[in-house]
């Protein structure tokens, strides 16, 4: 939901060369995502990073209690992983926190200081001026402690999940984009100003909707039923935002279409595969850009 002060209304690497990867059975794909652990690079050969004395992933947090990971070289107790609550002391969701309380306390100077909200929205002839800042700024600004407390809601709700699945670099970059692109949207579509989080909400709802889908290889089933609940959640929200006067539709859909395509793109895309010179069964992390891809894992020997 985006609110428009100015007139007082609502608005709403991995390094495996391609040809050496095969893809396994589908029979054999039966892991546990909480087995999928950090590693690193040391001495040519992959090793796992632990801290503590307890594993940490890079992907997925380390949040479970491994009561269901399978021992090396067995395949793993349970067929489809699940997704976990995330305490709210879990270093699973540092991001997601940091954006809810950063979003808090602007909006406190907002109360203080009221023109940080003019300095910052959407306004598009100020862009035209040069202020190219305002693609970004408005999504940490509100309009209202509704406004705010609705977005901090979902960025709890949908934030800390697509911070679990896709790490904390990709979840980040997920989100300045949605925010970004719902914003470069608006400004082409609805010349109102504009403000509010919700743009990049709508990209996590897109990045998880492409997550679920791309990675059945983990999911199965439930990933499918995931998509589609989540593809109601979105078409519902975007049918509200229609009879509602004064939302930014644009910058819902900017930010939707924004998030899912960056998280196409940066994945994670998981396969099981064998790779060439190495034993046993591996979860590969394959995405289009493999900048942020997670190290591969061996989850089981065949």
């Amino acid at each position: 939901m985006r609110y428009y002060p100015l007139q007082g209304k609502r608005g709403s690497v991995v390094g495996i060369v391609r040809h050496s990867v095969q893809t396994i059975p589908a029979k054999t794909r039966a892991l546990d995502v909480g087995y999928l652990n950090s590693m690193r690079y040391i001495d040519g050969k992959w090793k796992e990073k632990r801290k503590g004395g307890h594993p940490q992933s890079t992907c997925f947090s380390s949040l479970d209690s491994r009561d269901d990971v399978a021992p090396e070289g067995r395949p793993p107790a349970h067929h489809v992983p699940n997704i976990p609550e995330i305490p709210l002391t879990s270093p699973a969701r540092v991001v997601s926190d940091t954006l809810i309380v950063t979003n808090v306390a602007i909006f406190m100077l907002q109360l203080v200081f009221p023109g940080i909200t003019m300095a910052g929205i959407k306004v598009n002839d100020l862009i035209d001026a040069g202020e190219y800042w305002r693609l970004l700024t408005p999504a940490f600004l509100h309009g209202s402690p509704a406004h705010l407390l609705l977005n901090m809601l979902s960025l709890h709700s949908l934030g800390t999940v697509c911070e679990w699945t896709c790490g904390r670099k990709r979840f980040l970059m997920i989100y300045l984009y949605a925010a970004v692109a719902g914003n470069i949207f608006s400004y082409f579509g609805d010349d109102t100003p504009s403000l509010g989080a919700s743009g990049a909400i709508f990209g996590l709802a897109g990045a998880l909707i492409v997550y679920f889908a791309r990675n059945k290889v983990l999911y199965k089933n439930r990933g499918s039923a995931t998509v589609v609940r989540l593809s109601i959640t979105v078409l519902l929200n975007f049918g509200i935002g229609l009879l509602l006067p004064d939302i930014d539709e644009w910058g819902h859909l900017g930010g939707f279409l924004g998030g899912a395509m960056l998280a196409f793109l940066l994945g994670p895309a998981y396969e099981l595969c064998y790779i060439k010179g190495r034993d046993g069964v591996w979860l590969v992390d394959v995405p289009i850009i493999q900048t942020f891809a997670c190290p591969p894992r061996k989850v089981f020997k065949l």
